[in-house]
């Protein structure tokens, strides 16, 4: 049942859905799921650990796991991120690039009451999860979650599977279809692609179709003719892509939903936990008694340096005009420095020098409103060596 949003984000329910959707109720009213149990786990610390080993299912490999924090006394959650070709935000955990800063994974999750397993896959050739044994490394990582359910009372209606390129072909092209039992409820959010089964897909029983939400945001210049996927991979549209992999899903009965922003190609760098923070906000079962998990404050940003260029990603408040990224290898005076704007407001908006700065040095930055330059954040970074 694809459930795509309109630009301002809000679900857009065409009447042959919402009849789908009534047949499908009447269909299944005899037969309604009692609420899921939680899987008993006990003795997990509640501490971060990051650089864990784990052997399972023929493999081993190492993980992070995100539990300083969590409130054991409500419902706990867990979400599963596996990164993209390479695993740079696996590797540098504390980066604003994915795990790090105030808008990066590990601080949505423990907004959201969710414990945080981040896997790295057995393949350390390529850092990815689709070369190899892309099967043996889903058996592998169901082991690894099964883990953690043994250490930690997880709500299995809270579970939601993530990941970034080859992260979300994973989740949908072979984890979630050949390893649904691992969740009652919860569901996927997958970036940069997640493509239709490669896999036999499990009999999926009425209650998991209305119980878990599939999302995908993948950019709409995410193809092969941009240059931006990793091999040509076409990560939108391709016969491997977001569109074949919601499709096939949503025909199959479940929840699904999209997003494909304007302009936006393959790299996705400082965008991965306000990214499911949004449909965490919009999909995920709240904790019992809790409050929404609150949103960014105005000017909080993640700074995330390369080789030779920054992307500073800023909640821009309502009704900004403008918002410029200034960066100056000296403390600003009346120099213009190296700069870029950017329009967009009411949102997280991100703002990227992407190849005018050295290696290996440090720089000044500021974030400006209007055009006379009022400062409203600043800082320093040093680009990557």
């Amino acid at each position: 049942m694809s459930e795509p949003l309109n630009a301002i984000g809000a679900l857009v329910r065409p009447s042959r859905i919402v009849l789908a959707a009534l047949v499908a109720l009447l269909a299944t009213a005899t037969a309604t799921p009692a609420a899921a149990a939680p899987t008993g786990g006990s003795g997990g610390p509640l501490t971060d650990r990051t650089f864990q080993t784990f052997t399972g299912a023929g493999y081993t490999a190492q993980h992070h796991v995100y539990a300083a924090g969590i409130d054991p006394s409500q419902p706990v959650g867990l979400l599963v991120y596996a990164d993209g070709t390479g695993e740079y935000g696996f590797e540098n955990p504390s980066a604003s690039y994915s795990l790090g800063g105030v808008n990066g994974v590990v601080a949505v999750a423990k907004r959201h009451n969710m414990v945080l397993l981040v896997p790295s896959s057995p393949n350390r050739a390529c850092q990815c999860w689709e070369r190899g044994d892309p099967t043996g490394y889903a058996d592998h990582l169901a082991a690894l979650i099964d883990s953690v359910h043994g250490q930690y009372d997880i709500d299995r209606d809270r579970v939601w599977l993530g990941g970034y390129s080859t992260g979300a072909q994973l989740m949908t092209r072979f984890l979630f279809p050949r390893h649904s039992e691992l969740l009652t409820g919860g569901g996927t959010i997958v970036i940069g692609g997640g493509g239709a089964p490669a896999v036999a897909a499990d009999a999926f029983p009425a209650s998991l179709k209305a119980n878990v939400h599939m999302h995908w945001d993948t950019g709409e210049l995410d193809t092969d003719t941009n240059g931006s996927a990793p091999g040509g991979l076409n990560s939108l549209n391709g016969p491997y892509g977001a569109k074949v992999g919601e499709a096939w899903y949503a025909d199959r009965g479940f929840q699904t939903s999209h997003e494909h922003p304007a302009g936006v190609g393959h790299a996705r760098n400082g965008q991965f936990g306000t990214i499911i923070e949004g449909v965490l906000n919009r999909y995920a079962t709240p904790s019992a008694g809790s409050e929404p998990a609150a949103g960014p404050q105005p000017w909080e940003h993640t700074v995330t340096p390369s080789r030779i260029g920054v992307t500073v990603s800023a909640y821009v408040p309502p009704n900004t005009t403008r918002t410029t990224l200034r960066v100056s290898a000296a403390p600003f005076g009346s120099q213009t420095g190296f700069y870029t704007y950017r329009t967009t407001s009411n949102d997280v908006v991100p703002l990227s020098i992407t190849r005018s700065l050295a290696p290996d040095r440090s720089y000044h930055y500021q974030l400006e409103t209007g055009t006379d330059r009022t400062v409203v954040a600043s800082g320093t970074f040093r680009t990557l060596p």
